[in-house]
């Protein structure tokens, strides 16, 4: 009964001809969202789509993607904490091949898609899709390995300018990594790299990737550091936010 209702009720909001549906906290499955992308198909007003605690599963994630190969209006898509599988997103990445409308897409607490499988989105932006501005990948587990690959796009994008790598256990190594392709990236804005356990050292090695970049405006480390390490970032370049 449950299902049903939910089912109409999604169906009523596509209807109403807004432009921004909420559907955090709803708990949607695989059939419900395939309901929602069918309806979004032809839809010309809904520009903003979020999801949060939803079970999307590969299943939603292709009609998603579906969606996303007709509807020209959609801007912005999260898809927070909504079990994403790597082949979901395979479906999503191929869909942004030809989309050329979405700009936003967040991802975060998404933790089964890991460093393998973000690889498929990451390929795409390094040249087939120059419309994503926005990028977030909270707590997708990410490691190392998955920000070399976030590293080599950035090398060759220059359209994402506001990218999130919060909780991704990316630590120094993913740091150093980052840094080298700061020095090449002219895009970036924003950066958020928080709660990653990097060092002060590896810190002071991305502010000084910083020189002659007059695009960025924060990177957002954060941590425990001493007052003097953080007058020496500071001193290096103030973009680069450490203070707890």
């Amino acid at each position: 009964m449950k299902r049903e209702w939910l089912i109409s009720k999604l169906k009523e909001k596509i209807s109403c001809g807004g432009a921004y549906v909420d559907l955090g906290g709803e708990g949607l499955g695989p059939q419900a969202i395939s309901v929602l992308a069918e309806g979004l198909k032809c839809n010309r007003t809904m520009e903003q789509l979020f999801f949060l605690f939803s079970d999307i599963g590969t299943k939603g994630s292709e009609a998603l993607a579906s969606m996303l190969l007709i509807n020209n209006t959609l801007k912005q898509l999260s898809l927070l904490t909504s079990n994403i599988t790597p082949q979901g997103i395979r479906a999503l990445s191929n869909a942004l091949i030809k989309n050329n409308t979405l700009n936003y897409i967040d991802l975060g607490g998404n933790a089964e898609i890991g460093s393998e499988g973000i690889k498929p989105l990451l390929t795409v932006l390094s040249g087939a899709n120059t419309t994503i501005t926005t990028l977030r990948m909270a707590q997708i587990n990410l490691g190392v390995e998955g920000m070399e690959f976030v590293a080599d796009m950035l090398r060759v994008n220059g359209s994402i300018e506001d990218l999130s790598v919060m909780d991704d256990q990316i630590e120094n190594k993913g740091a150093i990594l980052f840094a080298k392709a700061l020095k090449i990236n002219r895009g970036l804005v924003n950066v958020n790299l928080m709660c990653n356990n990097i060092g002060y050292e590896c810190a002071i090695v991305i502010a000084k990737s910083l020189e002659g970049n007059e695009v960025v405006k924060q990177i957002m480390i954060y941590g425990d550091y001493p007052d003097q390490v953080h007058d020496k970032i500071k001193a290096i370049d103030a973009r680069v936010l450490t203070e707890a």
